[in-house]
């Protein structure tokens, strides 16, 4: 006498994959990701998203006479949007042979890794912040960020970098709601 084998149709599929989204949000909720903290999140629609106000938030100002409007151009800082993904392969052998209990820990740890991804790509961001450009053209962090300096928009120079011998330590103000990522 054979086992029974589980016949391959969609109601067995859908239950199969409904177990497998069990095991993947219970490991996508194991974890505490740190970039919600750092990262001002931003839903995007489209292909990419357009930050033309970044360096363009004016300064507070006594109002006295007309309103002087700030000035947000068109052009801005692009992000454009990136695709992910992770596909894991069941065998049809494992499914008729009703052995897809064994791959309930594999999207767990696959629901962990998803959670933690948006981590990995922050901390990547941050090691190439001392060659890539940023929102005013000049690396993330540099010496020289020009900056417009009230009153009267005389445009300065602000660092966000000071060279050391250790290690590289961060200091970020995340009491704003514009942070320093998105």
């Amino acid at each position: 006498m054979g086992t029974a084998r589980v016949i391959i149709n969609s109601a067995n599929l859908s239950a199969i994959s409904t177990g497998f989204n069990v095991s993947f949000n219970s490991g996508f909720g194991s974890v505490d990701p740190i970039y919600s903290a750092i990262c001002m999140l931003a839903k995007s629609s489209g292909s990419d998203e357009v930050y033309a106000w970044l360096g363009q938030l004016p300064s507070i100002r006594e109002w006295l006479g007309d309103r002087i409007a700030a000035k947000v151009e068109i052009d801005g800082f692009r992000i454009e949007n990136r695709k992910f993904e992770s596909t894991v392969e069941v065998p049809r052998t494992a499914i008729e042979d009703d052995k897809v209990g064994v791959f309930a820990p594999l999207f767990q740890d696959l629901g962990r890794r998803a959670a933690e991804f948006p981590d990995e790509l922050l901390a990547a961001l941050i090691a190439s912040g001392f060659a890539t450009t940023c929102y005013d053209g000049q690396n993330f962090f540099d010496t020289d960020h020009p900056v417009s300096q009230a009153p009267g928009g005389v445009v300065g120079s602000v660092s966000n970098y000071t060279a050391g011998a250790g290690p590289a330590w961060y200091l970020l103000d995340l009491s704003r709601a514009v942070r320093p990522f998105i």
